[in-house]
């Protein structure tokens, strides 16, 4: 069976209602750890998808999602990891922007953050083969009204 967790409706206010799904906190204790939340889709002969999106925005600006790990007081922040799982054959992981319909899409944008002493590098590397070739690594603009981009 299904389970369904919904705020509601909202027809006389500026916004709907939320839906908070937290995990315990741990206050006392050094080095402990507050609980997790995990959420996972069923296992099967195909396994089930987990979709996370925004809100649709019927007049105006469609919501957000936003992903970040957890805030260290005084030590280190956690990672944030997006990776399909081993296999014979991986998933792919792709990040794009939307199709702009009226006018422009978005910008995707890949840095690291600032920093006091030293900022993060970015790198763009493809894994290692003992077989074959390994893949490359391209970066190519996009083209105008049909013209290809410039190498």
């Amino acid at each position: 069976g299904s389970i369904l967790f919904h705020a509601g409706i909202s027809a006389g206010d500026n916004s709907g209602g939320d839906v908070i799904l937290r995990a315990g906190d741990v206050l006392q204790t050094f080095g402990s750890a507050g609980g997790s939340v995990f959420v996972a889709a069923g296992a099967g002969q195909i396994g089930g998808r987990l979709e996370i999106g925004g809100g649709a925005g019927v007049d105006n600006l469609g919501g957000s999602i936003e992903m970040s790990s957890g805030s260290g007081g005084i030590d280190d922040t956690g990672s944030t990891c997006v990776a399909s799982s081993g296999s014979s054959k991986t998933g792919d992981v792709s990040m794009r922007t939307g199709i702009g319909v009226g006018s422009f899409s978005g910008i995707l944008r890949l840095g690291s953050g600032d920093a006091l002493r030293s900022a993060g590098n970015v790198c763009l590397v493809t894994g290692t083969t003992s077989k074959n070739d390994s893949g490359d690594v391209i970066v190519s603009s996009g083209s105008t009204e049909g013209r290809p981009a410039p190498g």
